[in-house]
């Protein structure tokens, strides 16, 4: 080969090589702790959190590499997870230990007492509380009520037979209360449930389309997932599903949701405009909770079965492996 021409292929693959970076594609998927069933993101720290109810852990790795940075004891059975973006602080909800880690950047910074098998947490970012699901009382569920502040517990609210989900929109929480197949209306303002809606049966995961002011709720036993217009409070749509779906998330960038269906390895992508199931992919493991970035890119899927948080895009998800 002449000189030139040699010359030529070598400036060819430098540039190459610039333009990459040089650096390998970043991994699928972030290796953490056993039986992973909470993930948080925190967009604005860059970090990604799991916590690992196998083996009491909470691992924090860094959302860019995807590769873990901290790996520390939790509560004894981590179920849940919520960021605070306006603290920064994670809230993890202990199902065995009746508690809620708080965690800071990379380490434990406190904890806040709960109730009987805390199944769920959910934060108000405006006023600096937290709420959690007490599942364990059964017929007579409580919500506790948590000051961010100094992580002391400061309220109880009764009245649900079983509650699995909760979170907080506009200053309203909104609670799925698994024994009565419902979704329960809390007004703050005094802590009382002002409206009930009938649902599937057992529902849990609870997700908000700011977009349409439409809540998303899975049901557990129904394999099915409810949409309620919270200005009517009406169940406009019943989406079929997989099997136990645990959790959804809503993408904030674009018209779809996601679901994962614990039992059967799958994950359900739903077309939120039709209410519709526009896809159900597999290639995760026993998936118990999934949470989407701000930017709508990243859908992080916590497989407790793998032992990993898997990352898509929501192309890449959507080109998965068809479910079997």
């Amino acid at each position: 080969m002449p000189s030139r021409l040699i010359a030529a292929a070598a400036i060819l693959v430098l540039a190459i090589v610039a333009c990459s970076g040089g650096s390998d594609p970043l991994p699928a998927s972030i290796a953490v702790g056993a039986k992973p069933w909470a993930v948080a993101v925190n967009d604005q720290t860059g970090r990604v959190y799991a916590g690992n109810e196998f083996d009491n852990t909470i691992t924090v790795a860094d959302a860019k590499t995807r590769k873990a940075v901290a790996t520390f004891m939790g509560g004894v059975g981590p179920d849940a997870a919520a960021v605070n973006r306006t603290t920064g602080r994670v809230y993890i909800s202990n199902l065995f230990s009746g508690d809620v880690t708080v965690v800071e950047g990379d380490k434990v910074v406190g904890a806040g007492l709960a109730g009987d098998s805390p199944w769920d947490v959910a934060v108000d970012e405006s006023t600096n509380r937290i709420y959690v699901a007490n599942a364990g009382q059964g017929d007579a569920g409580t919500v506790s009520i948590i000051d961010g502040t100094d992580n002391r517990l400061i309220s109880t609210i009764s009245g649900f037979k079983q509650p699995w989900g909760v979170i907080v929109i506009d200053g309203t929480l909104y609670v799925a209360d698994a024994n009565a197949d419902s979704l329960r209306k809390v007004e703050l303002s005094n802590n009382t449930i002002t409206a009930s809606v009938a649902v599937g049966a057992r529902p849990r995961g609870l997700s908000y389309d700011a977009s349409s002011n439409h809540l998303y709720v899975t049901n557990v036993e129904a394999k099915s997932v409810s949409v309620v217009d919270l200005g009517t409070f009406k169940v406009i749509a019943t989406i079929s599903v997989g099997l136990s779906p645990q959790e959804v998330a809503v993408n904030p960038k674009r018209p779809e949701a996601y679901v994962v269906n614990t039992l059967d390895d799958t994950v359900s992508i739903i077309d939120t405009a039709t209410n519709t199931v526009k896809a159900t992919v597999g290639g995760v493991t026993k998936p118990w909770d999934l949470k989407v970035s701000d930017d709508g890119a990243s859908i992080y899927i916590a497989s407790s079965g793998s032992g990993e948080i898997n990352v898509f895009s929501p192309e890449q998800l959507a080109s998965a492996s068809p479910a079997r």
